[in-house]
């Protein structure tokens, strides 16, 4: 395996396709964090969203109207993931030397005690791809304003955790959205696709040298949900791209099909919400994590009013 040279510049890539609130949130975390360039391919070519960083230092706002797919061989109507894949390669060829971070808009990367760039000068000179596991957001007892994270758990703790919902969420180590996490990968690798969780060479090895997770204190925090509406306003859209395992999609797709807004509000809150004692549980086992983001003031400082 070739050796790199150390770097601790970072890129961020993303497609978009957010509330205003959330790319916020996102390029305030990441610039706080170190990030030398930050680019946004937004899905929707007017987005409202576009205005609020198209001017600002470091970032890159791209709106992907119809000449922008076509130049990559795609359309708007072609599959979300691949042209998300194909959108955010192009985010990490235009990066400078050093590592890129591809990613969700609504994900955050934590590492603790350490900046970004830090961490990831520390890594082995021959290593391509930093894999850092996800932690999703749940509300305790419904408050929204806490930032609470559930780690992937073991399936003895899902079964203890969830009880009857537990077959919904144990392919997924107890998570709703993704149990993989996403990669940082350096710059020029050469020929490999580049996936949502990974890069991958042309004899399907994934280009993953090094995993973290909470035990390392890295998270990639994962805000799969701002309550329920915005929940629910994002249901059709991750049931038509394949948002959900199979058993949970079936089980939304009936409900959502029934219009049966009561079963999705028990559902939501069966996944999402968690008691104090759910909660007990997981921080008794290492698996609940309340990181201390201080997020507000971070947007202020970026988006200040």
């Amino acid at each position: 395996m070739a050796e790199h040279q150390r770097s601790d510049r970072w890129t961020v890539v993303t497609i978009a396709h957010e509330n205003p609130e959330v790319i916020k949130r996102f390029v305030a975390w990441h610039k706080d964090a170190g990030a030398a360039e930050i680019t946004i391919f937004f899905d929707k070519p007017d987005d409202p969203a576009i205005g609020l960083v198209a001017q600002m230092e470091g970032v890159n706002a791209v709106g992907c109207d119809t000449r922008f797919w076509s130049s990559l061989k795609l359309t708007p109507d072609s599959r979300f993931t691949k042209r998300q894949n194909a959108a955010c390669r192009l985010g990490y060829d235009a990066a400078a030397a050093g590592w890129v971070l591809n990613i969700d808009a609504d994900e955050l990367l934590y590492i603790q005690g350490v900046r970004v760039g830090e961490f990831l000068a520390s890594q082995p000179r021959n290593c391509r791809g930093v894999l850092v596991r996800p932690a999703e957001r749940v509300l305790i007892n419904g408050d929204e304003d806490q930032a609470a994270f559930r780690a992937p758990m073991p399936r003895e703790v899902i079964e203890a955790v969830y009880g009857d919902l537990a077959g919904l969420v144990i392919r997924n180590d107890g998570l709703v959205g993704h149990n993989i996490g996403k990669s940082i990968l350096r710059t020029g690798l050469g020929k490999f696709w580049l996936r949502q969780h990974y890069g991958q060479l042309p004899d399907g090895e994934q280009m993953v040298d090094a995993t973290y997770g909470a035990e390392d204190g890295a998270l990639l925090l994962h805000f799969f949900n701002r309550g329920y509406d915005d929940w629910r306003r994002k249901l059709d859209y991750r049931l038509a791209n394949r948002g959900f395992r199979h058993r949970m999609r079936a089980v939304l797709q009936e409900a959502r099909d029934a219009q049966d807004e009561d079963r999705l509000k028990t559902l939501f809150e069966q996944l999402h919400h968690m008691t104090p004692a759910q909660a007990e549980t997981l921080g008794r086992h290492g698996l609940l994590h309340r990181p201390d983001l201080d997020l507000d003031a971070k947007i202020a400082r970026y988006f200040p009013k």
